[in-house]
């Protein structure tokens, strides 16, 4: 018998198994050098209120760049009243229904009168007619 056959085909020596390590313990994360910053959730400035997405807000306002945001002017601001007046919609007239009244039964949709069956169908050659 050859040493390389015995060993392929089940041979006495054999890898020793592996062992796992025993659990390894976490460690404490170490305490903050500083405090966290302010939340940044507006920020202004005598010309202009800046835009400031979620992602930002935990960065605080001394790493925020002003110059990258979105802004609005603060000169001419346009303010919309609550009731809706002045925006062209008209809420305060009783015609202000979102559909036509009535009953929408038997009425075929856009889809199916745009694509209807043909009104003649091929004859079978198999039925006996």
């Amino acid at each position: 018998r050859s040493p390389v056959a015995s060993m392929a085909f089940g041979g006495s020596r054999s890898l020793p198994k592996t062992r796992s390590l025993p659990s390894l313990s976490k460690t404490p994360a170490p305490p903050r050098f500083s405090e966290a910053p302010a939340l940044a959730t507006s920020m202004e400035d005598d010309h202009f209120s800046y835009f400031i997405p979620k992602g930002l807000h935990k960065d605080g306002q001394d790493r925020i760049n002003p110059h990258l945001m979105s802004k609005l002017r603060k000169v001419d601001r346009i303010s919309f009243p609550f009731s809706g007046e002045g925006t062209g919609f008209r809420t305060q007239s009783g015609a202000t229904d979102w559909a036509p009244p009535g009953s929408y039964e038997g009425v075929p949709t856009s889809y199916r009168t745009a694509f209807q069956k043909p009104p003649y169908y091929r004859l079978s050659p198999l039925t006996n007619q």
